[in-house]
């Protein structure tokens, strides 16, 4: 998932439901796989045309020639389908298969410009609607995300991917120094981060809110090394089959918010 928050994507599911990719795979016939550059096209030119057409307020009703784009692309969701035997509406499934609460999720970030361990929104383009995020040092982060994993909970990952370190084809992602060179392996030596330099990355752009995974594990290497495995979502590219080897180091250093199941995190953190 790209282009949103994790916030946005849970709040989409409480307005919209869902429905299972056996129902509908937003494939249309004969594709196999997607490719989505056409669809943005089409749906950027759409709303600039609105969008600057009008200095104040949208009187004339938009969101019809929008649905129409998307199930040109990618079909026409269906209003009500069958699943293992019982009828549902994308929006009962998601409350009665799913048993999706969006008050079950704990939506956690990092910066220093903001008090820790209060809500803050995040100031990055693709937090939509404005989602807030408790904000808590860096260092209690990595260990709500070890824990989480640990106890056997998932993690949504927001992260930055733009720079040489994320090698989706090695299946790695490192905290480079700046003078590596070449493909990453586990094994080189990273960049030391920290709370200010994150910071700085961040201030400076080149920490950006590029995508989002999910961190389904933990690991060491033969050296000791811990390792984050996160299920990406490109396919089945690099050696382990679409999922990638991630460091400590550029989890700490990358990510812009996290969101996991609120039973994953100590009550003390919250309280």
């Amino acid at each position: 998932s790209q282009g949103a928050l994790a916030h946005d994507a849970i709040r989409a599911i409480k307005t919209y439901g869902a429905i299972p990719e056996t129902v509908y795979s937003g494939l249309l016939p004969g594709q196999r796989k997607f490719n989505h550059d056409n669809l943005f096209s089409e749906l950027r030119g759409y709303l600039d045309s609105i969008v600057f057409k009008h200095s104040g307020p949208l009187t004339a009703p938009w969101e019809p020639g929008f649905v129409s784009i998307l199930d040109k692309h990618m079909g026409k969701a269906p209003a009500n389908f069958v699943f293992n035997q019982k009828k549902y509406t994308p929006q009962s499934f998601a409350a009665e298969a799913l048993r999706f609460n969006e008050n079950d999720f704990v939506y956690l970030t990092s910066f220093n410009h903001h008090p820790f361990f209060k809500t803050m929104i995040p100031e990055v383009p693709d937090n939509f609607s404005n989602g807030s995020y408790y904000n808590i040092p860096m260092e209690e982060m990595l260990k709500t995300i070890k824990s989480a994993v640990e106890k056997g909970y998932t993690v949504i990952w927001d992260t930055d991917v733009s720079n040489d370190g994320f090698q989706s084809k090695k299946g790695i992602a490192l905290f480079r120094k700046s003078t590596a060179t070449g493909e990453v392996n586990t094994q080189e030596e990273e960049e030391k981060w920290s709370p200010a330099l994150r910071q700085q990355l961040f201030e400076n752009l080149t920490t950006q809110d590029d995508h989002l995974m999910h961190i389904v594990g933990l690991e060491k290497n033969k050296e000791g090394k811990t390792f984050f495995i996160v299920k990406n979502s490109w396919g089945d590219a690099g050696p382990y089959g679409g999922f990638m080897h991630v460091s400590e180091a550029y989890i700490a250093i990358n990510t812009i918010t996290i969101v996991l199941p609120k039973a994953a995190v100590d009550p003390i953190l919250l309280d």
